[in-house]
């Protein structure tokens, strides 16, 4: 007997982050590339659920009230124009999360939406964008890291719902991002020139 690992859709992640990110901004951590594999001219599918993993510098995983303390949101965003850059003018959001809800192990699944364009049998390009809070670097955490668990994330069939299988799923995770304060320019005459 063997096992069949076909896969029915493929979710690719590529790291996208910055090494550091600024308070009150708008950043995105991750670029995801995904496909049905199925017939041609059958059902479209959609992503369901991405399960994250939020854990700082020694990864050590972040509680829920430590994460709502530095982040304000976390989004996902298709890449609209394929420009392979998010901007949030002209790209669209699929769907978003204000509440961290995360588990002991710094867990927590970004649930999104039915999706309005499907996903067919030609890569659709995606943005994990994660936004910081206004006073994220007074928050105790330094720096962070994301992880995307693929393993553990869920597309589905966009017309019935029914679950998808992933080809080979691999979980993958940002750099370690600094938070960081990005002070104002004050012009006092005194700026190098």
């Amino acid at each position: 007997m063997w096992e069949n690992r076909a896969g029915q859709a493929e979710l690719i992640v590529i790291d996208a982050s910055p090494a550091e990110i600024a308070p009150a901004s708008s950043t995105a951590l991750l670029r995801i590339s995904t496909q049905s594999l199925g017939r041609s001219g059958g059902n479209l599918a959609e992503i369901e659920a991405l399960r994250l993993r939020l854990a700082d510098d020694s990864d050590n995983a972040l509680s829920g009230s430590m994460a709502d303390a530095v982040f304000s949101e976390i989004a996902l965003w298709q890449d609209l124009d394929d420009s392979g850059t998010f901007d949030p003018g002209s790209d669209q959001l699929i769907g978003s999360s204000t509440i961290f809800v995360l588990d002991s192990n710094g867990e927590f699944d970004l649930i999104l939406p039915d999706f309005d364009n499907g996903i067919g049998p030609v890569f659709r390009d995606y943005f994990l964008v994660l936004e910081t809070t206004s006073d994220s670097d007074q928050q105790g955490v330094d720096a962070f890291r994301l992880t995307l668990l693929t393993e553990h994330s869920r597309m589905e069939d966009a017309l019935y719902d029914s679950p998808l299988v992933l080809l080979n799923p691999e979980d993958v995770c940002t750099s370690i991002i600094l938070l960081t304060f990005d002070p104002p320019i004050f012009a006092n005459g005194f700026e190098s020139q």
